[in-house]
């Protein structure tokens, strides 16, 4: 996988770029669920948070390219999966119904705010409820949420090295508020019409 991303550095071709992205996922794909969390977390996690971060790449790229808006959501509801089972390995139960803990520990804090921050960036970008469709206000305000909760966990823990970070997920989460905003003011004026 490593090879790959360094390799995709140094492509100018960006079709080619995004196959080597895709080369990168379909050789840790198949670790995906492969591993027991329980024996190999350490792993699990690594898998997850680098099949996000490939996703989260290939979105880029292919929003770069000015690939159609249901190539570049796909490729955003992938990353959004693997960030969303990367952090919820940190969830007590396991997995989405579990409580996230207070204070993740100092050895994995710094990927699991990356992978929050890069969570809520994809999810204002994407449509998560399936190909085809527009974006959707709950994609927008899950969004914000997040963004929301990224920044207020690095000020709770007063994580200095996150701050610049933090203030910009606040910048986005706003932005993200007034799309929601502006959303719904174009829906009901859309429902008048009719």
């Amino acid at each position: 996988s490593n090879l790959y991303r360094c390799l995709a550095g140094f492509e100018p071709d960006m079709h080619r770029r995004v196959l080597m992205h895709k080369q990168r996922a379909s050789r840790l794909e198949p670790l995906h669920g492969a591993l027991n969390p329980e024996f190999f977390l350490g792993l699990v996690r690594s898998v997850d948070l680098e099949l996000g971060n490939v996703y989260r790449e290939i979105m880029e790229l292919r929003e770069e390219e000015g690939q159609g808006p249901a190539k570049v959501s796909a490729a955003g509801r992938e990353a959004v999966r693997y960030y969303r089972h990367f952090l919820d390995t940190f969830r007590n139960p396991r997995g989405p119904g579990g409580e996230l803990p207070d204070r993740v520990d100092a050895d994995s804090e710094r990927y699991f705010l990356l992978a929050s921050f890069s969570l809520g960036r994809v999810l204002h970008k994407v449509d998560t409820s399936g190909p085809g469709a527009a974006k959707d206000v709950e994609s927008l305000v899950r969004s914000h949420t997040h963004l929301l909760w990224t920044a207020e966990y690095v000020r709770r823990h007063k994580l200095e090295q996150y701050m610049r970070e933090a203030d910009l997920a606040v910048q986005l989460a706003e932005l993200v508020a007034e799309k929601i905003s502006l959303s719904q003011r174009l829906a009901a004026v859309s429902v008048g019409k009719q």
